[in-house]
């Protein structure tokens, strides 16, 4: 069952800088690294900005995650954050054309320059996102739950 979210009204778009959120917590299984390492291979001259929302589940991580920051002024790590705040679409499904194979920091580097240049990608993302929405919607969510709970109590009478 997916999780519900409710549509967020768009924020404003200032400028032609590509404006990133990161979002999940700083931890091995994350991989924060390949972020980091990634920001190596974008040129520095591209209008580009990195927020990553997440606490940081191991000292060491944090203290990576300010170095990062301090290495390069388009990453900014700003710790955690309420889940209002940093909900995003999720659940992308396979499809998803923004994908990179992980611990590819080259490849995310990669797909992050191209979304700068390249206004179709970044369409085609959106338009993934959009084509999924209909998942997320509360009713949908409150229906497969009912069918979820009907399921569990007719397996109970038998």
């Amino acid at each position: 069952i997916l999780q519900s979210a409710n549509v967020l009204r768009r924020a404003a778009k200032k400028g032609d800088r590509l404006d990133c959120v990161v979002v999940g917590h700083l931890r091995p299984e994350k991989d924060p690294a390949t972020l980091w390492r990634a920001l190596e291979h974008i040129p520095q001259g591209l209008p580009i900005s990195i927020r990553h929302i997440g606490a940081a589940m191991q000292p060491s991580l944090e203290r990576e995650a300010k170095a990062a920051g301090r290495r390069d002024p388009r990453y900014r790590w700003t710790g955690p954050t309420n889940h209002g705040l940093a909900r995003n679409l999720g659940m992308l499904g396979p499809d998803y054309p923004g994908y990179f194979d992980v611990g590819d920091a080259a490849g995310l580097a990669g797909r992050l320059v191209e979304l700068c240049g390249n206004r179709r990608t970044l369409a085609a993302l959106e338009m993934a996102c959009r084509k999924r929405m209909p998942l997320m919607r509360p009713a949908r969510e409150a229906q497969a739950l009912r069918r979820l709970v009907d399921s569990l109590l007719a397996q109970g009478g038998s």
